[in-house]
This record gives structure tokens, sequence and C-alpha cells, in this order.
């Protein structure tokens, strides 16, 4: 990954663990509480979709295999479609 690209990704991971009071290792981590779960799902949408990395990278990232970033990416799509709330926090997270 590109070195300005890797300071994108770092730095989306930062914001997103701060909002959500979660860590890096809670990501990486196997937990489903929803805290750790929502932040990751987040960050596998944003990494994916906007910044465009593959699947197979994201999950590298996160520990997880290409098919839970699809699916995370679905999940938070449809959660963008139909809440706007949740849609302009993205946008804030992704543009700030």
């Amino acid at each position: 990954m590109e070195i300005e690209k890797q300071k994108r990704v770092d730095e989306l991971i930062k914001k997103v663990c701060d909002h959500y009071s979660v860590t890096l290792e809670d990501l990486e981590g196997s937990s489903r509480k929803e805290s750790p779960r929502d932040a990751r799902n987040l960050l596998m949408y944003i990494l994916h979709k906007v910044l465009k990395i593959t699947c197979y990278d994201v999950g590298l990232i996160f520990n997880r295999n290409y098919s839970t970033v699809l699916n995370a990416a679905k999940k938070i799509s449809g959660w963008i479609e139909f809440d706007k709330e949740y849609a302009e926090f993205t946008a804030n997270i992704i543009n700030d």
C-alpha cells in the first residue's frame, strides 16, 4: 500500500476508534460486542468502498476473510441508505 494511502488508513482507524471508544486490538479481535463490531464494519466499508482497497487487503488489516469485508460493506451501505444521521456521521468521518 502506498505511503499516502497508509497514512489515510491510519487516520481513519484512529477517528473511528476514538468515536467508538475501542482500540486497534479490539478491531482485530474476535469480539462480537456492539462497539468493536460496528467500528470494524464501518472501517471495512470505508476502506473498501471509499478508498478502493481490495476486500482481501482490508481483511488482512482486521484478520478477517474477504467475505466478511463484503458483508460488512453491504451492511453499512444499507445503514447509510436508510439512516440519514448515520449517513452524515459516516460522511463526517470520511471528510474530516
